[in-house]
């Protein structure tokens, strides 16, 4: 068929559909013409330039549906957006349709998992209709892996909505590609590039090589690394799994190029512990800032962590990145110099550690991604117990909220594991071990069901108050129920019946009991300096609140006293010749700030003892000789440790001018002398709080 004869089939076609066809709804009659719109709804509705392809570019770049009402459609391209059918816009019908298949889909899809999965539904809370109480995986929010690690996304975050459209699943996550920090040059950074001065300020962190090339020789690694997993059973730490590291280790000497600079980061982390903990050992009792400058502090392989984490883009995350973090804040604790600056920079330090976990997606468990395996999801769960255990801490030690706040996570707990429980190519998790069988985590675990307590503490103090008695009772009732549920080997009472315990178990019984009483502490502050009896908001209490704040005064004395009484015996007991020498020089400085806490309690009740009734002084269950006696014990321990520490040098005043007034060598302290020197202990609370 010739051109001419199908251009005319093709016409004679036309219009016989034309024909054929009802009369369209045109404009008005007066209107010469129709103009045949050849640009696409968006475009001319936008009066943009529209280059007539289905879908157009100015629709794909939007992310839009691309709508021409021609009969006649332009040709087809490649391009991720959808094509009309039957009508400009789909029918409600047929999103009904769509809506159907996805959930279909989200069904089929979770019966496969919990298949796969078991540990899914192994401990989920079911409500009295039988729907389980886990959160949807939707509400799970999103986790992606890229060359930094995983990236979380919450529910409502963009990506975790349309991760819940199959079509766009996966679509997103080639785009804007996280680039690997192997591939940074090291340079310093600058405004354009958006990052936190504080953070990143310093020097320039040197090139991969020289932070390898700075490592001393292997044998000395190989002393160093021993020393830190000797050693690790003196801190709450349980973010490495050691049979894993040793064989990242050799691989490490075989090829050290090969090793991203996070590892390194963590190698220099695990050298830094040892380093202060071999110098302590050998430093004099008490004398841990013998030395001046940095390097006694955090030595130089501090330095070199630093360095590492800095060429490691740490703030965005990444392999080993939070377990570099962990060390370095332990780094930080273990050394003994409370004081305001020091609180004020570890509590920043441990809330950006928490953020980056937050933006890994650790406070969320990982039954919830099918895509991390049973080893690295109980690896997780194990470093978000650590990081929780370091954010109370620093909240105690500092007296600022937590970063953790209660309902913001849902990390199972971690499983009393041997370390040969796990294994990277385990398929399954082994069931948890008892409390009652000694594993190398046993203890973090205990940490970690106290912590969970101190945290919920914090957040009720801080965000609602705890003022009524019922309201006290229920938690002092939630305390015993968390130290009932600790393994009697973790709980101290006397030397006598730990004969046969390690120095570090010892360590383990003393650290566990001061935080304990340190929650009754905490609770009962309110009721010290109260007078029993005394009015409530003008009105006289009840009998009932009475006899609490008898009881709820007794209970924060007790707590005080024992707190004291831990510490000499740590402290003397870890001079030379004591039961307890290995573990000289090395309290934290959370066990020296418990110390100055209870020592701070006990000198206010004295010195304001005077002003109660006689008859509150034994009838109440408080024995003002023991308590006066244990001060004068311990004002010789501040007084040696005065010689280095600021604080211990407040101390020592504070107890001075109480004891003036108790030996009668004075009529009476000034109250502002008195706040002085208690104020300048740096503990961070105030008197009239309930939160200390």
């Amino acid at each position: 068929m010739s051109d001419e004869s199908s251009h005319e089939a093709d016409l004679c076609s036309t219009h016989s559909a034309a024909d054929l066809s009802p009369p369209p709804a045109g404009p008005p009659p007066q209107r010469r013409r129709d103009k045949k719109q050849l640009s696409c709804e968006f475009c001319r509705k936008r009066k943009l330039k529209c280059d007539r392809t289905q879908p157009c570019s100015a629709c794909t770049s939007r992310s839009l549906s691309c709508f021409f009402p021609s009969a006649r459609a332009p040709r087809l391209i490649s391009r991720p957006a959808p094509r009309p059918q039957a009508s400009q816009k789909p029918s409600l019908s047929v999103l009904e349709g769509k809506v159907k298949s996805l959930e279909q889909m989200m069904i089929s899809t979770l019966a496969t998992i919990r298949h796969e999965r078991p540990d899914l539904d192994a401990s989920s809370p079911v409500s009295s209709s039988g729907i389980p109480l886990r959160p949807h995986l939707a509400e799970a929010g999103t986790m992606r892996r890229g060359n930094q690690g995983t990236e979380y996304f919450g529910g409502i975050h963009w990506v975790a909505i349309m991760d819940g459209i199959s079509e766009l699943k996966g679509h997103f996550e080639n785009l804007n590609e996280i680039q690997s920090p192997e591939t940074y040059s090291y340079e310093v950074p600058d405004e354009s590039r958006q990052r936190p001065l504080l953070l990143y300020s310093g020097t320039q962190p040197p090139p991969k090589e020289r932070l390898i090339s700075e490592l001393p020789e292997r044998n000395i690694v190989d002393r160093m690394v021993f020393y830190y997993f000797s050693e690790i059973s003196m801190m709450p730490l349980m973010a490495l799994h050691p049979p894993t590291f040793l064989r990242e280790y050799e691989q490490f000497w075989a090829n050290p190029c090969h090793v991203s600079i996070h590892w390194i980061g963590l190698l220099y982390s695990i050298l830094s512990i040892s380093t202060v903990f071999s110098r302590k050992s050998e430093a004099p009792t008490g004398d841990t800032m013998s030395d001046s400058g940095y390097t006694t502090q955090y030595s130089e392989y501090a330095r070199q962590m630093v360095h590492c984490l800095k060429a490691g883009d740490y703030v965005r995350g990444g392999p080993y990145i939070l377990e570099t973090l962990i060390n370095y804040t332990v780094l930080e604790l273990m050394m003994t110099s409370p004081s305001p600056s020091v609180h004020s920079g570890m509590y920043a330090t441990t809330g950006l550690m928490t953020q980056i976990a937050f933006r890994m997606g650790y406070h969320r468990d990982p039954c919830h991604f099918p895509q991390i395996s049973c080893f690295e999801g109980e690896m997780r769960r194990r470093i978000w117990a650590t990081i929780h255990i370091l954010d109370t801490s620093m909240s105690v030690l500092s007296g600022s909220p937590r970063v953790i706040a209660e309902g913001s996570w849902d990390t199972k707990p971690p499983r009393n594991l041997h370390d040969g429980d796990l294994d990277p190519s385990c398929t399954t998790l082994p069931e948890s071990r008892p409390d009652s069988e000694l594993t190398p985590v046993s203890c973090p675990l205990a940490r970690y069901k106290l912590s969970l307590t101190v945290g919920w503490l914090i957040d009720a103090n801080v965000f609602q108050g705890l003022i009524l008695p019922s309201e006290k009772r229920h938690a002092e009732a939630r305390l015993a129920e968390t130290w009932n549920a600790i393994p009697d080997r973790f709980k101290f009472e006397s030397l006598s019946n730990c004969l046969s315990e390690s120095p570090a178990g010892v360590g383990q019984r003393i650290g566990l009991t001061t935080l304990y009483n340190k929650m009754y502490i905490m609770l009962h502050i309110s009721h010290l300096l109260k007078s029993p009896g005394s009015a409530v908001d003008g009105d006289p209490p009840a009998e009932e609140d009475v006899e609490y704040q008898l009881h709820s005064r007794r209970k924060c004395i007790q707590a005080a006293l024992q707190n004291v009484e831990l510490f000499i015996i740590m402290e003397t007991e870890s001079r030379p010749g004591g039961a307890l020498t290995v573990l000289r020089n090395k309290m934290s400085l959370l066990a020296v700030h418990e110390a100055l806490v209870a020592t701070a309690v006990l000198s206010t009740f004295l010195y304001h003892f005077g002003t109660w009734p006689a008859t509150t002084g034994e009838t109440d269950g408080i024995d003002m000789t023991h308590i006066e006696a244990t001060l004068r014990n311990c004002r010789d321990t501040w007084v040696r440790w005065s010689e280095w520490s600021s604080d211990a040098r407040r101390a020592v005043e504070l107890l001075a001018l109480v004891f003036q007034k108790l030996d009668g060598s004075m009529e009476t302290v000034p109250m502002s002398e008195f706040s002085l020197a208690l104020d300048g202990m740096g503990l961070n609370f105030g008197w009239d709080t309930v939160y200390l």
